[in-house]
């Protein structure tokens, strides 16, 4: 398994929340900080990149620029005039219109506007923080940002937000409007999207299609670059898309709160940190986002989480008041891309999911992955990971998972692969799986594994798995196997494993769940692997520990790959859990085992077997 401890420490120390960049004004309660520019950024624009700004209008086709009698634009140099007026306004309210779709630039070539620049440059609409754009339905194509190292290509520029609007504020909106075959390439830049590069409004029924959206500092997103505390309904981006950065998706990078609804992503995702197909990196409240997107890492260097969704979820801490809760839901969203890829956690939904501070909470609500995911890493039919701590708690609730979940070189689980709980609870409740799981380490039918990451002697980790279901098959080719849970451990900072004490407030209850597809366990070159229809190891020392009103109804086999000859091969095999008894000092099974008495319903062919009603060992 990679990383385990290493990465685990690392993420329990890390403040998850991302801070966006680009202040808006309006907002007297969120603090940011601007990023610095890359000391290796280009200073000058390529020659081949050069074009010219555009001349303004000298009036708009009509109104006053009030929202009843708004700003009218029909042509290019009138979106010129726009920005210009809005900037020698500074903080009126102010509305515009579109009345025609606006070509700001000749199109025909626009394959070639990554070595090639169209004629005209589009200058960002500076700090757009009060009034309105209403663009009817009509789209604007033709768009070309470019920036290195601040607007223009000019040294010492404050400005790090690009796309049509740089920044769009609390108590300003855009709605009804398109952007297609447009190009930003921020490359220096922090935040940067079609139509914003960070965006703090109200966003709805707006869409962009086959664009490009590029930087290599932070955030990218076909939208906007990054959103804080916004409101986005009905928005959608087209097969065409392509986002690049380190913090990307399909239709925002980063967002940091707010609330987002009915939303569909498409096109493709190429990020180095934080990639998925509606975000990177979130929090807030999110519902009905819909993904078909192709998302792929394209870094090496860092850990890559990537979602079918999300890349990275969080409870999220910024702009609350003292002692208000940090909640992030996501409710009814749905995975159909079958292309994701992280190099470390793919998940269906989310890659990396977590509520890693005092009392923040993060649910998972109602979510459904509809595709097949192959990984090399950590991979989950809903979540690849989970971490908990510090009172935290992350909940899975009524999530199924119908595609088939591979890992080639890690944990694989029909709902969530890898669950690390330090001082935090878990719950998982009414999920279902449907999809065949195989892994080469730990895999469950539910999940792969839950672990217990101990500092001290006295914790208080807690997890509760209810209600669940599985109904593919399980196959591990070494270590655990189980229908609804492969493993459950403990990881620890004291490598004298033996000194682990039990500890006084940690409790673990699996209730009234059901297996019914085939567990399958090969012990492999490791020699020795456990499978179990409801559990294949509890590997912990927890003094409250339950399995209460579970059933198998599946076939457990074992199987001998040929890979061990010197030794007989040991398998531990039974109908709820693959062991129950102590084999080493820092092993022990649960306390209680309940309703395990019709469990046990086949048993491998041509074995010999001692069997309880709890547990049986199969030795070849």
């Amino acid at each position: 398994m990679k990383k385990i401890l290493a990465i685990l420490l690392c993420v329990a120390m890390v403040v998850t929340v991302f801070c966006s960049c680009g202040k808006d004004e309006s907002k007297d309660n969120t603090t940011t900080t601007q990023p610095q520019v890359d000391e290796n950024a280009v200073k000058e624009v390529p020659a081949g990149m050069v074009a010219e700004p555009m001349k303004a209008a000298t009036e708009f086709a009509g109104g006053t620029g009030t929202e009843e009698d708004p700003y009218l634009i029909s042509d290019a140099a009138q979106l010129v005039l726009m920005s210009e007026t809005i900037k020698e306004k500074n903080g009126e309210k102010l509305y515009f219109k579109l009345t025609n779709d606006i070509a700001f630039n000749d199109t025909t070539d626009f394959a070639n506007w990554e070595k090639d620049a169209p004629q005209y440059l589009w200058t960002p609409v500076d700090n757009f923080y009060r009034g309105g754009l209403d663009g009817d339905g009509y789209t604007i194509s033709g768009l070309y940002g470019y920036e290195i190292g601040g607007y223009l290509g000019k040294e010492g520029d404050s400005e790090y937000d690009l796309g049509f609007f740089n920044t769009i504020g609390a108590d300003a909106y855009v709605k009804n409007l398109k952007i297609s075959n447009s190009y930003f390439n921020g490359l220096n830049q922090v935040s940067v999207g079609c139509i914003a590069g960070h965006f703090y409004g109200t966003l709805t029924n707006c869409q962009v299609l086959d664009s490009v959206v590029k930087t290599r500092i932070s955030s990218a997103g076909a939208l906007a670059g990054s959103a804080s505390g916004a409101t986005v309904e009905n928005c959608e981006t087209n097969d065409g898309v392509v986002v690049s950065g380190k913090i990307a998706g399909a239709i925002f990078g980063y967002v940091g709160g707010g609330t987002y609804k009915n939303c569909v992503a498409r096109g493709t995702v190429n990020g180095e940190d934080n990639i998925g197909g509606f975000s990177g990196m979130a929090h807030g409240k999110f519902e009905d986002i819909t993904n078909y997107a192709t998302v792929e890492a394209i870094g090496t260097d860092t850990v890559t989480e990537c979602g079918g969704c999300f890349g990275h979820l969080s409870a999220g801490s910024d702009g609350r008041d003292e002692g208000e809760e940090r909640i992030t839901t996501v409710k009814n969203c749905v995975n159909y891309s079958e292309n994701l890829k992280g190099n470390y956690s793919t998940g269906g939904i989310i890659g990396n999911v977590n509520a890693d501070n005092t009392d923040r909470k993060t649910n998972i609500i109602n979510c459904q992955n509809k595709a097949n995911i192959t990984s090399d890493g950590l991979v989950g039919g809903i979540a690849a990971e989970t971490l908990t701590r510090l009172t935290g708690v992350v909940t899975y609730s009524g999530c199924t998972n119908d595609g088939v979940i591979t890992s080639n070189d890690d944990l694989a689980g029909g709902i969530v692969a890898k669950n690390v709980i330090q001082e935090g609870t878990l719950v998982v409740e009414n999920c279902v799986n449907n999809g065949a799981i195989s892994s080469l380490v730990d895999v469950g039918g539910i999940l792969a594994d839950i672990s217990y990451l101990t500092l001290e002697e006295k914790t208080s980790n807690h997890f509760t798995v209810s209600g669940c279901t599985n109904n593919g098959s399980v196959t591990g080719s070494g270590d655990f196997a189980g229908g609804i849970v492969g493993k459950i451990g403990m990881i620890t900072t004291d490598v004298d494993m033996v000194k682990i004490t039990m500890t006084e407030g940690d409790t673990g209850l699996i209730e009234n769940c059901k297996n019914t597809g085939k567990i399958t366990a090969s012990a492999g070159d490791k020699k020795t692997a456990f499978a179990g229809g409801i559990a294949g190891l509890w590997n912990t020392p927890i003094t409250k520990c339950e399995v209460k009103s579970c059933s198998n109804s599946g076939e457990i086999a074992t199987v001998d790959d040929g890979s061990v000859n010197d030794n007989p091969e040991i398998v531990y095999e039974s109908g709820v859990g693959g062991m129950s008894a102590p084999l080493f000092m820092f092993v022990s099974a649960p306390k209680k085992a309940q309703g395990a008495g019709n469990a046990i319903s086949c048993r491998p062919k041509n074995s010999t077997s001692i069997r309880s009603p709890l547990i049986s060992s199969h030795i070849r």
